[in-house]
């Protein structure tokens, strides 16, 4: 008897955009013996009313993700102020007001 892995197939993710100005979205998960199968699974059930322009499909196993067991990794922004956009113009007004000791 075979297992349930190996009569579905792996899960991918599906990810995909309709539109070029729209944003990249993960639309959901399907199953597939080997990466070709579910990209054309994927392609039946998600773009069957809007035409996609892009579509991927990604092996579940490959995402690594992170979530609130990596909140300190995540707010590094607040870590390392000088990555944020507004950081250059921000440092030089305040070297400039700050005076100068002879």
């Amino acid at each position: 008897m075979l297992g349930a892995q190996a009569i579905d197939g792996d899960a991918y993710e599906v990810f995909g955009q309709f539109g070029t100005t729209r944003e990249i979205a993960h639309l959901g998960s399907v199953r597939g013996r080997d990466p070709e199968l579910a990209w054309h699974a994927a392609k039946e059930v998600y773009t069957r009313r809007e035409r996609a322009t892009l579509l991927w499909v990604v092996p579940r196993a490959a995402i690594t993700s992170g979530g609130p067991d990596r909140a300190v990794t995540l707010m590094s922004s607040t870590r390392m102020p000088f990555r944020t956009p507004a950081y250059p113009g921000r440092n030089r007004r305040n070297r400039m007001q700050t005076p100068v000791e002879e």
